[in-house]
């Protein structure tokens, strides 16, 4: 059976509050620096044949945190990236409300097919999250691999192993260093697909401000 830890980084050294950072290569905070070693303590005792990382520096520092320890290698897939937010890089939700108040309501109603201005909708990431993360499925059936990826990634993900409509996928929550485990089908089930088994499992960052 195998068994993929599909992750979120480590909180990115936003500044003074949350902002759209998709493609913005931002190092961790210091908290995100706290969470990428309480998710090492944690998966300390975990068997892992792979770690991935979508080469961004807030992904693979909280990836190498996971292999230090391991000597293992970080690989990189870059397909895997974050939501790329176009003109919404860099800003906050209420700075891109009041410059684009109309586009941010669709978007929010329908982010499979609305984009950001100059960026991505959440269907253009699924045609190119989804092929990749498969073919680490298959390349890994029996094995076991951390993945450190994005928050609107591991949602697309998700939200394609759950069968949800890809309108549904902000619904799922992603919180900094959080951790998804899916498996490969049981046994009985004969089908060979992929089971969730949980989502946004936090309870490693317990305690942490």
């Amino acid at each position: 059976m195998g068994r993929i830890l599909l992750i979120r980084h480590g909180q990115p050294n936003w500044g003074d509050e949350p902002r759209y950072t998709g493609r913005t290569d931002l190092p961790l905070s210091e908290l995100g620096e706290r969470q990428a070693q309480r998710l090492a303590e944690r998966l300390a005792g975990e068997r892992l044949d792979a770690i991935y990382s979508t080469g961004m520096r807030r992904t693979d520092a909280t990836a190498e945190a996971l292999a230090r320890e391991r000597g293992l290698t970080v690989q990189t897939v870059g397909e895997l990236t974050e939501l790329d937010f176009g003109e919404w890089e860099g800003l906050t939700a209420s700075e891109i409300k009041a410059r684009w108040p109309d586009i941010y309501a669709a978007r929010w109603r329908d982010p499979a097919h609305v984009r950001c201005p100059g960026g991505e909708n959440y269907s253009d990431l699924a045609a190119r999250a989804l092929p990749a993360f498969y073919r680490l499925a298959r390349r890994h059936a029996e094995g076991a691999v951390a993945v450190i990826a994005h928050q609107a990634t591991n949602r697309t993900i998700l939200a394609d192993v759950l069968g949800l409509a890809l309108e549904r996928a902000r619904s799922i929550a992603q919180a900094p260093g959080a951790v998804n485990v899916i498996e490969t089908g049981p046994v009985e089930s004969r089908d060979g697909r992929l089971v969730v088994i949980s989502i946004n499992d936090t309870c490693h960052l317990e305690a942490l401000e």
